[in-house]
Order: structure tokens, then C-alpha cells, then sequence
């Protein structure tokens, strides 16, 4: 959702855009203002996967009202991990297709041929601004910093499941599709 918005030629946007060539995070009453905005779309109300949000216990709680009010709540909250040195490498090998919108990683899915699209070879390869190192790292920091309060929260509240993202994708993939109850396919246990 930042992205789009940051794509707008807005005020908004380009606060929003500010903070994430930055590597901070938006504030949390502009980003829980976008999100619960979103949720009250049609298409998240028998259900939806956030990605990135909540990212503080401020978030968290706001998420929680906002959901309890129609008497629902957040079924699982999936804490992937993986070592630095391999965040870092996923990370600064991501590229993306300006067009289509495909994403590439140099070590787990590069594409055919050097840094163009597999789908449109007469299109280069982007990275987004927000992942050169320096950002990269500045994320991680924060991330430590400001959402690992959110694991005892949802651990408290009987809805954390940890996976071990260092794995392979398809492994990873896997006990994600177990935890959220998508798959019965799943191998091994999250």
C-alpha cells in the first residue's frame, strides 16, 4: 500500500516516499489510518494477510480494536526469521519488472538472462530505491528496535507461530500454508 501511495504525486506520498528511501518506518497514525481504511474494503472483510503491519504494539492494539469491534480478531501472526548475512543477501539481490510487476533474486530466482525480464526481454531490471545496503541496514535496526515487542504481544495473545526462514522457499512456503491453514500439502510442522 505504501508503494502505491508513494507513486501518487501527492503531499502524503511523498511524505510517505521520505520515510521509506529513509529506511524509517511511516508513523504509526499515518500507516494505521491507511490500513484500517483498507480493512473496511469489502474484499478484507470475510478475511486478509497483512504483510509488514502491525510493526509496533501501538499498531497492534489499534489492529485489535479495529477488529474487535466487528468481533473479530488476528487468528496467527507468523514470525519468519533468518540470520542478517542472509537478509541482507535476499534483499540485495531483489530486482523487480517495472512492467509486469515480477520479482527476481540473483541467489533464489534470478531471472534467464543477466538483469531483463523473462516475460519482457526488452526490459531492464529495477531495484527499489528503499534497498541499497545502507537502508537495508537502517531497516533491520529499526526492525529490532521497534517490532520485537510485537512477539511477546502476539505470544501473549495465543497467536504467534515461528518459522525458520533461512530454510529453502519451498520449506518456508510450506509451514507458512500450515500456519495460515491453506494448504494440505504442508510438510513439516511450523
Amino acid at each position: 500500500m505504501f508503494r502505491a501511495i508513494g507513486r501518487e504525486n501527492t503531499d502524503v506520498a511523498r511524505e510517505i516516499q521520505a520515510y521509506m528511501d529513509s529506511g524509517e518506518y511511516v508513523p504509526d497514525d499515518l500507516t494505521i489510518k491507511m490500513v484500517l481504511d483498507r480493512l473496511r474494503q469489502p474484499d478484507a472483510l470475510r478475511g486478509f494477510i497483512l504483510d509488514g503491519f502491525p510493526r509496533t504494539e501501538t499498531q497492534a492494539s489499534a489492529l485489535d480494536n479495529h477488529l474487535a469491534e466487528d468481533g473479530r480478531r488476528v487468528d496467527v501472526a507468523l514470525h519468519i526469521t533468518a540470520p542478517t548475512d542472509i537478509l541482507e543477501r535476499r534483499i540485495a539481490g531483489r530486482m523487480t519488472c517495472p512492467v509486469c510487476g515480477t520479482i527476481y533474486n540473483l541467489d533464489t530466482r534470478p531471472p534467464k538472462h543477466d538483469t531483463v525480464c523473462d516475460l519482457h526481454p526488452d526490459v531492464r531490471l529495477e531495484r527499489r530505491s528503499d534497498e541499497d545496503v545502507e537502508t537495508m541496514r537502517t531497516r533491520l535496526l529499526t526492525h529490532e528496535r521497534q517490532t520485537r515487542p510485537l512477539i511477546e504481544y502476539y505470544r501473549r495473545h495465543g497467536a504467534l507461530v515461528e518459522i525458520d526462514g533461512s530454510r529453502p522457499i519451498e520449506e518456508v512456503e510450506a509451514n507458512v500454508d500450515a500456519a495460515l491453514g491453506l494448504s494440505a500439502r504442508a510438510g513439516t510442522a511450523p
